[in-house]
């Protein structure tokens, strides 16, 4: 409810950011666990990890849209060159580090295009570190996997006909 004003994240945006930056390395920890041959109980904290992320996102852009209608302010610019107007002069301004964030940028597309070139959408398999790791639900029950890989899986047609 105060109308202060913070050359960087105030405290909300603050909670969310350490939120979405400890819910993502829990995403990674029971993620690579899970392919390890987690048991259910670590699927369903990775399940929850993975909803409770996307709420704090969406909650996280809610307040930056309700920030920018009341205060009239590009708070998204700012985030992108550093500089927020309407601060008091004795506000010392955030510092710009674009290095770090061509750094970043650039990281971020080497892991885009590390997943695009490694990632087999017809299996659903991603090859990492030397390991295959299994993304996602394969859809079928084990029985019908075991089928399918033995050469059993039925036509629904009787081969004697």
């Amino acid at each position: 409810g105060s109308t202060g004003r913070w050359a960087g994240h105030n405290p909300a945006s603050s909670w969310a950011a350490v939120l979405m930056v400890g819910m993502g390395l829990g995403l990674g920890v029971t993620g690579y666990l899970m392919a390890n041959g987690g048991n259910e109980a670590l699927k369903d904290v990775h399940e929850l990890l993975a909803n409770a992320f996307l709420a704090t996102v969406v909650l996280h852009l809610g307040g930056l849209l309700v920030h920018a209608l009341r205060h009239r302010d590009a708070l998204a610019m700012s985030m992108v060159n550093g500089r927020k107007r309407g601060l008091a002069a004795s506000t010392a301004p955030v510092s710009s580090r674009p290095w770090q964030g061509v750094a970043f940028l650039w990281l971020a597309g080497a892991c885009m295009a590390y997943l695009l070139l490694n990632y087999q959408a017809d299996t659903r398999t991603l090859q990492f570190l030397g390991r295959t790791l299994q993304l996602g639900e394969t859809g079928e029950t084990g029985a019908e996997a075991g089928e399918e890989a033995s050469g059993l899986a039925s036509s629904g047609e009787d081969e004697d006909d």
